[in-house]
C-alpha cells in the first residue's frame, strides 16, 4: 500500500505557508508604514504642534490656579 499525495495538495500547502508567513507580514508592515507616513504628513503639522503647546500652557496655568493650598 503506497501513500500518494497529489501535487495540488503540496502546492496548496506551500502557497498557504508563503501567504501566512511571508506575504502577510510584509503587507502588514507596508500598510503600517503608509499609515505612519500619512499621519506625519497630514496630521502632525506645525499647526497641530502649536495647538498642543497652547493646550499644555493652559493646562499648567489652570493647574497652578486651582491647586493653591488654602
Amino acid at each position: 500500500m503506497e501513500l500518494t499525495i497529489p501535487i495540488s495538495t503540496i502546492l496548496t500547502a506551500a502557497l498557504g505557508f508563503l501567504g501566512v508567513y511571508i506575504i502577510m507580514p510584509i503587507a502588514l508592515i507596508v500598510r503600517d508604514q503608509l499609515i505612519i507616513i500619512y499621519i506625519e504628513k497630514c496630521i502632525l503639522t506645525p499647526k497641530f504642534w502649536a495647538f498642543i503647546h497652547e493646550l499644555t500652557i493652559e493646562k499648567a496655568y489652570y493647574n497652578v490656579i486651582y491647586t493653591k493650598k488654602i
